[in-house]
């Protein structure tokens, strides 16, 4: 087999439940393979290695290793410590939930700041007194939103904010 046909091996650490696994392998074309496992049992296919917090026997374990993806936002300190004695290996950080994140982290704002969920559990309860309360709710136009952190989410959300006329 040329070098241009041989697999190309994924080895997660923490792999998804079966149902999860068999559609990512329907989805990927056949010269992708994936492995799973707390044990590596051909470590020297893995090319790429998928874990948050990878370990020391993983990374010199595999020689032909060129990338770990971390699965999460973020990267752990004790994985920033780890890799920075692997320069030589790439290391990539998903933030496949940034969108969702972003967006439930608005959602909750405004429920909060509009008191959403005390009148809605009221109602749910046949109680309609709320509805003849003065409103609490709180307008955001013009406030000031600190964000800490501007990665993928903050960033986001940052647009999602200014989109409501706010400070940042």
């Amino acid at each position: 087999m040329t070098k241009q046909h041989e697999p190309i091996v994924i080895h997660i650490s923490n792999p998804p439940s079966e149902n999860l696994l068999d559609l990512l392998r329907s989805l990927l074309v056949k010269r992708f393979v994936i492995s799973c496992g707390k044990t590596i049992t051909h470590p020297e296919r893995v090319q790429y290695l998928v874990s948050g917090r990878p370990h020391s026997d993983e990374i010199s374990g595999c020689p032909n290793l060129k990338a770990v993806i971390i699965p999460f936002a973020g990267i752990p300190s004790s994985t920033q410590a780890l890799m920075k004695t692997y320069p030589h290996i790439a290391v990539h950080n998903l933030h496949h939930n940034a969108v969702p994140v972003a967006e439930n982290t608005l959602a909750l704002l405004l429920a909060a700041c509009k008191h959403i969920i005390p009148p809605h559990n009221a109602l749910r309860n046949n109680d309609w007194r709320p509805r003849y309360s003065p409103n609490p709710a709180m307008l955001l136009q013009g406030k000031t939103a600190l964000l800490l952190g501007y990665g993928e989410i903050g960033s986001r959300l940052a647009k999602m904010l200014y989109a409501l006329d706010m400070n940042i």
